[in-house]
């Protein structure tokens, strides 16, 4: 039987052999698990020809006592920026010389334009999304890869930023954006009643009845996963996913219209903007 699901094809900068930069917002629960799974992603690009990935990891917080365990931190870690003291060590286990930067990224942050090819959020609150959002439409960052988990769920959504559009093959199938977190759940993660989707804890008994030991690494991967098809295979044919640890199950998102629009989103009709 013929394979009939859609894809959406990564232009050149992504695809190819080139260095790919992302920006990485959140070194907390998951965004310290990403930029872990980013560093060995690099270590196999470069293993199979291609120039790697170069990183920047942005996040004001310092590691506590309570991340230690569930976060990838030692108690020596303490005290420390999160971005500077994952990022240092990653540099020197694989020699990479990505940067970090301790502060809060904000929509008025000034990034140079088409300095990134991809922005990732690993966020716990509305605000750092909304600002990644404005940041990636300022900057001229085509994509936007964002993740997000409650105590035993998660969710991964890869798609275009900033208005975005990819120029597709020209065969049947193909489809030129995706939407992204904002667009899918614009209603839901703007609302100011879910701004406080995870708050803090205490201790480590408090926070794993919070979120579960292995939630963040389960996110982590799926959407590595995603980036990973993204760069290896040039297309993708689901952009999403979203798991339940509780129940075993994972659902993914297909990139398909159809299933777009019973999510309330349809596609513009405006001035197409192209990723490079």
């Amino acid at each position: 039987m013929k394979n009939s699901k859609m894809r959406h094809y990564l232009p050149p900068k992504i695809s190819g052999t080139c260095v790919k930069n992302i920006m990485l917002v959140g070194a907390g629960g998951t965004g310290s698990q990403i930029l872990t799974d980013l560093a060995r992603m690099n270590h196999a690009l470069i293993t199979l020809g291609y120039e790697g990935l170069n990183v920047v990891t942005i996040d004001p917080d310092r590691v506590s006592e309570t991340n230690v365990g569930r976060q990838l931190y030692s108690m020596s870690d303490v005290g420390i920026h999160k971005a500077v003291v994952l990022t240092t060590r990653l540099n020197a286990f694989f020699g990479t010389a990505w940067k970090a930067f301790p502060a809060v990224l904000t929509k008025s942050a000034v990034i140079q334009k088409n300095e990134f090819d991809i922005i990732v959020t690993a966020v716990d609150n509305v605000k750092a999304r909304k600002a990644a959002h404005r940041v990636a439409e300022t900057a001229n960052i085509p994509y936007w890869l964002d993740t997000g988990n409650m105590a035993k769920t998660g969710n991964v959504i890869f798609g275009n930023a900033g208005g975005f559009f990819s120029k597709q093959p020209t065969k049947k199938g193909c489809i030129e954006r995706l939407p992204n977190a904002i667009d899918l759940y614009g209603d839901v993660l703007l609302s100011a009643a879910n701004e406080a989707i995870q708050p803090p804890s205490c201790s480590m008994e408090a926070s794993l009845t919070k979120q579960d030991l292995f939630i963040n690494k389960a996110v982590s991967t799926f959407a590595m996963q995603i980036l990973w098809n993204c760069i290896r295979k040039g297309y993708i044919e689901q952009h999403g996913v979203f798991i339940n640890l509780d129940t075993m199950n994972v659902r993914p998102l297909d990139v398909n219209p159809e299933t777009w629009k019973s999510m309330g989103w349809v596609k513009p009709n405006c001035r197409r903007k192209y990723a490079r």
